[in-house]
């Protein structure tokens, strides 16, 4: 068995964001274990161990520069936010197929009035 820390270092350092375990421990603590956007825990496991899996550390994509700790759901929603060409395409094809974009209007006029 790994490390635990060695395992959390070796992970950070595959993302590429220069962010140790020092800084992912400390951010952690700060977040109390809760993810930046939603508040919850992670709830997601690992499929061969059923090891829950931990925050991901949302950084710029641009920049490198770290910003928070997010679950996994968050993670993934925020990296769709970012990419204004994909929501472009995936709104064009909710209406070519008739699918409801209500809630995505809402959210995007909520987004709007914040900015």
């Amino acid at each position: 068995m790994r490390n635990p820390e060695a395992a959390l270092q070796h992970g950070l350092t595959q993302l590429g964001c220069g962010v140790t375990s020092e800084w992912y421990r400390a951010q952690e603590a700060a977040q109390h274990g809760l993810c930046a956007i939603c508040g919850r825990p992670e709830v997601r496991r690992r499929k061969r161990s059923g090891k829950l899996i931990r925050l991901a550390v949302d950084h710029d994509h641009i920049t490198n520069e770290p910003r928070k700790l997010l679950c996994s759901s968050c993670n993934m929603k925020i990296g769709v936010l970012e990419d204004i060409a994909w929501q472009t395409e995936a709104l064009e094809y909710c209406k070519q197929f008739g699918i409801s974009t209500t809630k995505q209007a809402e959210f995007n006029a909520a987004f709007d009035a914040k900015s």
